[in-house]
């Protein structure tokens, strides 16, 4: 939920997606926006309603910053560099396994099979 500097309340009107930046955005608009007396601050619209447009991954990002800001989370993070980074730097550095030349989910997996298993 999104509100404007009035708090009042914008409302989920549709989704796009964004060519420009290659992600989907909702759209939250403000239904009482003309009568307003914030109006001019608010929005340079020429139909002078407030409107937001809002990435789709916004509220993943702001639970995830805020369960990595606990001393819990960040200890665990830490034990990554240790475990999983120097596999996928061995992969990637001295193997010179960068990209897979297949598709698909199941293709790419027996890739990584029998590449492990060489």
């Amino acid at each position: 939920m999104y509100i404007c500097p009035e708090n009042r309340i914008l409302k989920y009107s549709y989704e796009i997606y964004d060519e420009k930046r290659s992600q989907k955005r909702w759209v939250y608009r403000g239904t009482h926006c003309r009568d307003c007396k914030s109006n001019q601050q608010c929005t340079n619209r020429k139909d002078r309603i407030r409107q937001l447009k809002v990435n789709h991954l916004s509220r993943d990002r702001k639970r995830l910053k805020e369960k990595m800001s606990t001393d819990k989370a960040q200890s665990i993070f830490k034990q990554r560099k240790y475990t999983v980074e120097p596999v996928i730097g061995n992969y990637k550095q001295n193997l010179r396994f960068r990209e897979f030349i297949t598709r698909g989910l199941n293709s790419v997996k027996k890739c990584l099979t029998w590449y492990v298993l060489l």
